[in-house]
């Protein structure tokens, strides 16, 4: 059996993506180092999503009919974590979890932390994949 170049291309992505993913793990909030390491996928991300609107046209149809679940899931990861952040406020953060605590529970770890941010490469390489 012969493989071409593109499970090699994929397989190296995964190793580059993974070992990107262990080094911002790596990194402290709130430092240039994590700023540097977090802003390069985005303008990457940023970078494919403009080229591919000018490819193939803002107008697209039926995008509108994706962009809703979107949408929904955004207005409810907020409402959850302005609930979440207002409940907590007479028996404290732990009772009641926003989001972001539990992402700084998990950051503790650099294994976790890792697959957080893969997760997050993930999700916005989906976004910006062609449909």
């Amino acid at each position: 059996m012969r493989f071409g170049p593109e499970p090699l291309v994929a397989a190296g992505a995964v190793i580059a993506g993974g070992g990107y993913c262990y080094l911002a793990a790596g990194t402290s909030p709130f430092t240039t180092e994590a700023d540097v390491v977090t802003a390069v996928p985005m303008a990457a991300g940023g970078a494919a999503l403009v080229a591919g609107l000018v490819r193939r046209g803002a107008a697209e149809p039926g995008a509108r009919a994706r962009l809703w679940p979107w949408v929904a899931a955004l207005g409810a990861l907020a409402l959850w974590e302005l609930a979440t952040y207002a409940a907590g406020f007479p028996f404290g953060r732990h009772a009641f979890p926003t989001v972001s605590s539990l992402y700084d529970e998990a950051a503790r770890l650099r294994g976790l932390k890792a697959l957080c941010f893969a997760l997050w490469l993930a999700l916005g390489f989906g976004l910006v994949l062609p449909s």
